[in-house]
Order: structure tokens, then C-alpha cells, then sequence
């Protein structure tokens, strides 16, 4: 995927600089959260009254990073799209003039319904995973790496027990980057046909007028229509089910963390603070990772236009 980026981009320089400021963006989504436990520390300290200055400070600090958070984000998401659009923009000129160049043989050999799918299809996939998906995955994976980190200082067996639930979903997000890989590959291929038959139809319309074949009467491509259709919601489907199992059991692993810091506060292997904390970022851990997991699988159905894009720029003029 990486490589593919590369050739199409030409380069990743300007994806590396967005993606940084993407992270920080998480990072500093993420802070607060964790301020947010120190003033809940405050508040229920045994015996002793809630400090109002260190209150007073740890709201300041909140505040500041949210406003930073704010004009970070204005100027990451203007830059993130700005950027984007340019490098596919950049992307779409120069397949076009390596078009351009290649032999005839090259046309004969495709469908000219694959040819301008190609140019308007596949490049707005690949825009997307520039602008909307690949930036937020990254993301979606520091965020939680980040939190994982912080709460091993509070309780290892507790973060071990949110881990495992991460690995017994990862089968489920494997299977489906598969499934997208095999539905994905096999609606391309129909979507090509597709538009291959709406240019012959268009084309050949007066003709086809002339010997009544309009219509669901033009068979070819009305099975064609109604294949793609069908393919379509294959994947949807074949997708969907994946992904769900994979924040389903990312569900149930929550549940058994916060079951099992209860027990530990009941037997008083955890004190009533480390519950409290637990059970606040122990959801800001899990979802970012059912939305890398969606991330993650729009970008590999995505990458599969990529990697037609890619295999163009390889063909030698």
C-alpha cells in the first residue's frame, strides 16, 4: 500500500508532514482525558478536601489544550484536503500524459469503459484514501497506543486484559481485510464491465434503437447491471460482518476490564481511583480501534484501485 501511494503521490513527503500533524491532533484529543482523571483524583481523595487551586489548574490546562486542539484541527483539515486534492490532481495529469505515451497495444488489450474508470473512478478512491482515510487510520492507532501506555503505570494486569481483547478481535479484522481483498477485486472487475457496456450502449444507441434492443432488451448489459448489483452488496455484506464481530468483541472486552476492576476495588487489589480511571479511558481506548478497524477496510478496498493505477504508471511506454 505504502509503495503504491508513493508512485501514485510521487513521493511522501507531503503525506508524512500531514500525517504528523494528525497525530499530534490525537494526541491532543486525547489529553484531556487523561486530565480528567487527575481532577477526579482530587475530588475523591480520602479524608482530605479537593484542592480548588489544582482543580482551578487542571481545568486552565484542559481549556488551553482544547483551544490548541481547535486551531490545530482548522489548520489541519484545510491543509489535509488542500494537500490531497493537489497530489491527486498532480496524479490524474501525470496518468493522463503516461496514457499518453503508451503503445496501442496497450488500448487494445482493455475495455475503453476500463480506460475511463480508470481516470474518474479509481482516482476519486484513491483521493479519498488520501483526504479522508489513511491520515485518520494512523491516528486511530496512536490514540489508543497512547492511553495503553499511560494506564500500565495504574495496573499491567488490567491493560493486559484490554490488549488480549484487542488480539482475539484481530483475526476478525484480518478475515475481513481478506474478504475485502477477494468481494473487492471481483465488483471492480463487474463495475469495469459496466461502464464497458454503458460507452457501448451510449455509443450505439441508434442502432440499438433501430432493432428495439433499448433497454432491458440490450441483455448484455442489463446482466452486467444487475451482476454489479449483486456484487455490490456481496461486499457490503461480506465486510460488514467482519468488521462487526471485530467491535463486538472489542465491546466485550471492555465490559470484562471494567468486571474486572470491579472484583480488584471489591478485594481491594485497586483503590476506588484506579477504577474511576478505568473505567473513563478505558472507552477512549477502544474507540479509536473499531474506527481504524473502518478506516482500515475502506483503504484496502480503496487500495485495490490504487493498485490498477499503480500497475499503469509500470507499463512501459
Amino acid at each position: 500500500m505504502i509503495n503504491t501511494m508513493r508512485v501514485i503521490a510521487g513521493g511522501l513527503k507531503p503525506i508524512r508532514y500531514l500525517t504528523f500533524l494528525q497525530i499530534v491532533h490525537a494526541i491532543l484529543t486525547g489529553l484531556p482525558t487523561i486530565m480528567m482523571f487527575f481532577v477526579i483524583k482530587e475530588l475523591i481523595k480520602p479524608l482530605e478536601p479537593p484542592n480548588t487551586d489544582k482543580l482551578i489548574a487542571y481545568c486552565l490546562i484542559i481549556a488551553l489544550i482544547m483551544i490548541v486542539n481547535v486551531l490545530l484541527a482548522r489548520r489541519l483539515y484545510l491543509r489535509n484536503f488542500i494537500e490531497s486534492y493537489s497530489i491527486t490532481t498532480n496524479a490524474r495529469l501525470r496518468l493522463a500524459d503516461h496514457l499518453r505515451l503508451l503503445s496501442l497495444g496497450f488500448f487494445k488489450r482493455r475495455d475503453p469503459g476500463d480506460i475511463s474508470a480508470l481516470m474518474l473512478q479509481d482516482m476519486a478512491k484513491v483521493e479519498q484514501i488520501f483526504s479522508h482515510f489513511f491520515t485518520e487510520a494512523v491516528a486511530s492507532a496512536v490514540l489508543p497506543l497512547m492511553l495503553g501506555l499511560g494506564l500500565l503505570t495504574e495496573d499491567p494486569r488490567l491493560v493486559g486484559v484490554m490488549v488480549g481483547s484487542l488480539a482475539l478481535a484481530v483475526p476478525a479484522l484480518i478475515f475481513g481485510q481478506k474478504a475485502v481483498g477477494r468481494l473487492g477485486a471481483r465488483q471492480l472487475e463487474t463495475r469495469n464491465r459496466a461502464s464497458s457496456g454503458i460507452l457501448e450502449y451510449v455509443q450505439g444507441i441508434n442502432t440499438l434503437k433501430a432493432f428495439s434492443m433499448t433497454g432491458p432488451a440490450f441483455a448484455r448489459l442489463n446482466q452486467t447491471l444487475k451482476k454489479l448489483t449483486k456484487d455490490s452488496f456481496s461486499l457490503e455484506a461480506g465486510t460488514a460482518l467482519p468488521i462487526s464481530a471485530f467491535g463486538l468483541i472489542l465491546d466485550l472486552g471492555l465490559v470484562a476490564t471494567l468486571a474486572m476492576a470491579a472484583y480488584f476495588l471489591f478485594t481491594g487489589k485497586i483503590a476506588l481511583v484506579g477504577f474511576v480511571l478505568f473505567a473513563a479511558v478505558g472507552v477512549k481506548f477502544f474507540e479509536p480501534l473499531l474506527n481504524f478497524a473502518v478506516f482500515f477496510t475502506e483503504m484496502r478496498y480503496m487500495g485495490l484501485a490504487a493498485q490498477r493505477i499503480s500497475k499503469v504508471f509500470a507499463e512501459k511506454p
